[in-house]
């Protein structure tokens, strides 16, 4: 049987954020309920992301990805002419909807801090420090592109300043700082 263990934690800043852990005994069920939340809310998982990868999956030959992953991977066994249906809070039960594979990755940074599996926790452990690392901020990306433009804006005044400053003094604006001094 599965447990659920909610925990708030209030240490990570001003509110306070909260966890849920599922754990029991292999086979219970805890993937599939990654499984299933992950496609109810983001329309993917890490699971259909390798399988919709063909470098990684090389042995299925279907061309609709998401549409062979509905049917060999989420209809119930032994249901022929049962469909995957999904739910969320008090809506009808619906078939789930898959991103293209394309969209996959954009997916999974999505997910990123919402649902961590065991699947996607061997894989951080399998990961160097720089490709931690790199998986980590690519999900600043939009964070990082405002820095560096912010950056570049202040280097851009700098240097009107710098020119300005020269100008004043009678010099000329194109007098860079090279390596042991200045160059003209």
């Amino acid at each position: 049987m599965c447990k659920v263990f909610y925990a708030p934690i209030n240490n990570f800043g001003i509110d306070s954020v909260s966890a849920s852990v599922i754990y029991g005994p292999n086979g219970t069920g805890k993937s599939s309920v990654c499984e299933a939340i992950s496609i109810a809310l983001f329309q993917s998982s890490l699971r259909y992301k390798w399988f919709a990868d063909r470098n990684r999956e090389k042995d299925v030959t279907a061309t609709n990805r998401a549409n062979e992953y509905l049917v060999k991977y989420l209809t119930p066994m032994g249901k022929v002419q049962a469909e995957p249906g999904i739910a969320l809070d008090d809506s009808a039960f619906s078939s789930p909807q898959l991103v293209s594979p394309e969209e996959t990755e954009e997916k999974d940074l999505a997910m990123g801090g919402t649902i961590l599996t065991q699947d996607a926790s061997l894989e951080f452990a399998r990961m160097s420090a720089h490709e931690l690392g790199a998986r980590v901020l690519r999900g600043y990306s939009e964070l990082a592109d405002h820095i560096g433009e912010y950056v570049e804006s202040r280097v851009s005044q700098a240097n009107t300043k710098r020119q300005d400053f020269l100008r004043m003094l009678g010099l000329s604006a194109s007098i860079t700082k090279a390596k042991g001094g200045y160059r003209i």
